[in-house]
């Protein structure tokens, strides 16, 4: 018999979710994803499918609960994302059963050799602003407002005001963007001025803290 996603869900919840119980994460089954809050930080661990139910990735990040933009739950850039020729193996490919749990063994051992350890290197807002750096610099992108969030955290008002500044001329100069008349528009504009206000004032805790909840409120809707 083919796998099928629900197959694939179900023997990932039997297989792989209560190690990452317990170690203190929150699980959904039916999209086979995990995650553990850290003050203004969220670790998130997903196991997808490919083009068929028996073709796994392994996705491993840190978000920053801190951060209006975006899907917290799935967008990322400090993280990683694995499949199995990535790690020396033929692929995480299976058609039956048994073949799944074998790769869900290997997958196991990478979330506790990696995963887990990766997300102790993330211990606190300069290792995650390092982190972000590295990866903005391999990915040569345009600074996102995650690092101008980052370096607020970390208390680098200056440099995050500028890096807002940077993102508002961007919007300005960018023709897609309304800022006048699209909602969601007008709304990312607002978001980087209340940055900036905070910075300016010195005092990021009641902004951050707003922006946390509403990123909890999303996520305790899909628990």
């Amino acid at each position: 018999m083919s796998l099928t996603k629900s197959k694939v869900k179900s023997l990932v919840d039997k297989n792989v979710f209560p190690y990452l119980k317990a170690n203190d994460f929150m699980v959904n089954k039916k999209k086979s994803l995990a995650f553990r809050v850290r003050d203004y930080f969220i670790d998130v661990i997903t196991i997808e499918s490919g083009r068929s139910p028996g073709s796994l990735y392994l996705h491993y990040f840190t978000n920053m609960l801190c951060n209006p933009f975006g899907n917290i739950l799935s967008s990322y850039l400090v993280g990683q994302r694995l499949q199995g020729n990535e790690k020396g193996e033929l692929g995480w490919l299976s058609e039956t059963e048994a073949e799944l749990k074998l790769i869900l063994e290997r997958i196991h051992v990478c979330i506790k050799d990696e995963a887990i350890p990766f997300f102790m290197t993330v211990e606190n807002e300069n290792a995650f602003h390092l982190a972000l750096l590295k990866k903005l610099e391999l990915r040569r992108v345009y600074l996102p407002f995650a690092l101008a969030v980052s370096l607020s955290v970390s208390e680098k008002y200056d440099e995050s005001i500028k890096v807002c500044e940077d993102i508002k001329r961007k919007i300005e100069n960018d023709d897609d963007f309304d800022i006048y008349n699209n909602n969601e528009d007008k709304l990312t504009y607002q978001n980087i001025n209340l940055l900036i206000n905070a910075n300016c004032l010195r005092s990021n805790k009641e902004q951050f803290d707003s922006w946390r909840d509403e990123n909890m409120k999303i996520i305790q809707e899909l628990f």
